[in-house]
């Protein structure tokens, strides 16, 4: 299992953060959408996890090559 620097630590946790600062709802209160809504929300932070995914593995190898390099 690789262990993660500080570094890739700290940018995990600043995307938590940023992904916290909505404030806590009540999700029963999804069904008073159209199920075509939720289908298109789902989809929209699906990729929005796509984009995440894709930065984080960005900035690993990045941090990687950086250690290789030395």
């Amino acid at each position: 299992m690789h262990k993660l620097t500080k570094r890739q630590s700290n940018l995990i946790a600043g995307a938590g953060t940023v992904l916290n600062i909505a404030p806590k709802s009540n999700f029963g209160r999804l069904r008073q959408f159209d199920r075509t809504d939720v289908a298109a929300l789902r989809g929209d932070w699906e990729k929005v996890g796509g984009d995440l995914r894709a930065a984080i593995d960005t900035a690993i190898a990045a941090i990687q090559r950086e250690g290789d390099s030395k």
